[in-house]
């Protein structure tokens, strides 16, 4: 015994004749008939009084009738669930946001605000990772577009540009490389460096894309940015990555910040995996991004 069943015995108590029913099935009355011996055969009860002019059902066939109504109902409903999981699963977009800086975080959530408002008919669910493991939460498909820092090279995936930013370093006035009017990658080798808990991993790759690992008993974390500041300040010979065109030098009088030579720029893109046919989401998400977001913050 299947729903189908459960739908053929329903059709035949409610209209009482199994003619009738078959014609609403579009099925014949001999299949149903057969259908009918089969379910009682099989509960060991029969469900149907047969009279010349109708068919009425047993006392047992009214209980029956009761627990089959709400089997179906329930059926249908489960069948409308898996639709409406279905629309929705096509209307939301997952996007893998890793632990960076704050000001990039911002933009991307500012320009995804945006979308929102001109889509609304969309949902961005947001799951937020670590800085790498974009890239293989994108391999692995749990999710379809995501922050990743540029060398990202893959080719079965595309990526546009969100973001470029400029970095420099900052240090006390008096640290050695405070006279130098630009800093190469190798300078900076054994260097003592301050830089945020909340954002270490991001920095620290942000140094390994310059050409330099920064081991571990180099740095110093700290968790508040005023703890930062303040170690530069007290500290000769330690050093940090900071966004270029913070000011903080203006800010803090014995800060100095120096340009890194050649200039160290960190280009993080929206990478998405090529597909045909694609979400009509992920599709509208990207056309999207790649005319209104701005590029240099």
């Amino acid at each position: 015994m299947d729903i189908e069943d459960l739908k053929y015995f329903i059709a035949i108590a409610n209209l009482e004749n199994i003619t009738l029913a078959a014609e609403a099935l579009y099925i014949t009355p001999q299949y149903l008939r057969k259908k009918v011996k089969e379910m009682e055969t099989e509960l060991g009860e029969i469900l149907f009084i047969r009279t010349k002019r109708k068919l009425r059902l047993t006392e047992f066939g009214e209980f029956f009738k009761k627990q089959a109504d709400t089997v179906v109902e329930d059926f249908n409903k489960l069948q409308n669930l898996s639709e409406t999981y279905k629309y929705l699963k096509e209307k939301t977009l997952r996007i893998g946001i890793g632990i960076i800086e704050t000001s990039v975080m911002q933009k991307i959530y500012d320009d995804c605000r945006v979308f929102q408002r001109v889509y609304p008919e969309y949902k961005l669910e947001f799951v937020h990772q670590g800085l790498i493991p974009n890239e293989q939460s994108l391999r692995d498909g749990d999710i379809e577009v995501g922050l990743v820092v540029k060398p990202f090279e893959d080719p079965d995936f595309e990526t546009i540009t969100v973001v470029k930013k400029k970095y420099v370093l900052a240090m006390n006035k008096r640290h050695p490389l405070a006279k130098k009017s630009a800093i190469s990658p190798e300078d900076i080798v054994g260097e003592q460096f301050v830089i945020s808990s909340k954002y270490g991993d991001f920095n620290k790759y942000l140094i390994g894309l310059m050409g330099q690992d920064v081991a571990d008993k180099n740095i110093v974390y700290v968790n508040r940015s005023t703890e930062l500041w303040r170690s530069i300040f007290e500290n000769n010979f330690a050093i940090t990555i900071s966004s270029a065109g913070t000011n903080i030098e203006k800010i803090l009088k014995d800060i100095v910040v120096v340009p890194f030579d050649p200039p160290q720029i960190c280009e993080m893109v929206l990478a998405y995996k090529k597909q045909e046919p694609q979400k009509e989401v992920l599709k509208t998400f990207i056309d999207y991004m790649s005319k209104n977001t701005s590029i240099d913050i």
